[in-house]
């Protein structure tokens, strides 16, 4: 099951891909060709369609076109600072929060 779902989310980013802003699609489409009505052919299909057809191209496609990962938080911040040359024990990080800013937060002092 966990093939077909990934199947699915990948058809999903693929027609995204070739789809423009005036919402035309399909053009250099993978499987635009595979039948008369392209993807939609999904709800005009005989029993015979080649269903495998579509998830062997699909999935060649998301292979070739992986879906971007982003960093975390933490990630991005670590690799802002170690671009700068920073030492983090000397950052701002370690100070104490302005008391102004901190009763804005609602954040009482330490031992209080």
């Amino acid at each position: 099951m966990a093939d077909f779902v990934q199947t699915m989310k990948d058809w999903r980013r693929m027609c995204k891909a070739y789809t423009t802003d005036d919402e035309s699609c399909c053009d250099g489409c993978p499987v635009a060709d595979f039948h008369e009505h392209g993807c939609g052919a999904i709800f005009e299909t005989e029993d015979g369609t080649d269903w495998q057809r579509y998830a062997d191209a699909i999935m060649a496609w998301a292979a070739e076109h992986p879906e971007p990962v982003y960093p975390t938080w933490i990630e991005w911040f670590q690799r802002q600072v170690w671009k700068k040359g920073t030492d983090v024990s000397s950052m701002f990080l370690y100070d104490p929060i302005p008391a102004d800013i901190a009763e804005k937060l609602g954040i009482e002092p330490k031992g209080g």
